[in-house]
């Protein structure tokens, strides 16, 4: 079986509204794309005979969709995300699984800037030499 290149638009719409469902309930890259590998969607086309490269792009045009369409509402969605994240910290914990813990306290930290070098400010005219 040949796999299609292209998913005509009304398709590829469809598609990335249910998409951007799953990426706004939790789900990751890697389940999404194993969702459309399985024909989990549910549409009237199959998914699964699609490139990785179409599925890839359906992907991230879900993505960009939800960026545009939630770009205001940043601090509610950060919120989302570290509750989230503390979920997953948590859960990891209690089934003794350290990799998992570790991962989310790193993407914790990330997204509280934790790990970022401080910032200076130079008020004055000097001649700055960083090593």
């Amino acid at each position: 079986m040949s796999k299609n290149t292209k998913i005509n638009t009304h398709a590829k719409k469809e598609l990335v509204y249910r998409i951007a469902k799953d990426i706004v309930n939790g789900l990751s890259r890697a389940k999404v794309v194993k969702k459309m590998k399985d024909d989990g969607y549910d549409l009237s086309f199959k998914t699964s005979e699609y490139t990785d490269g179409s599925m890839s792009t359906a992907y991230d045009d879900a993505v960009k969709m939800l960026k545009v369409e939630f770009d205001g509402k940043k601090d509610e969605l950060r919120n989302v995300v570290y509750e989230r994240y503390l979920n997953l910290y948590n859960e990891a914990l209690q089934a003794n699984d350290r990799k998992v813990a570790l991962d989310a306290l790193k993407e914790i930290n990330k997204m509280l800037g934790l790990n970022e070098p401080e910032l200076y400010n130079v008020k004055e005219d000097k001649r700055i030499i960083i090593d």
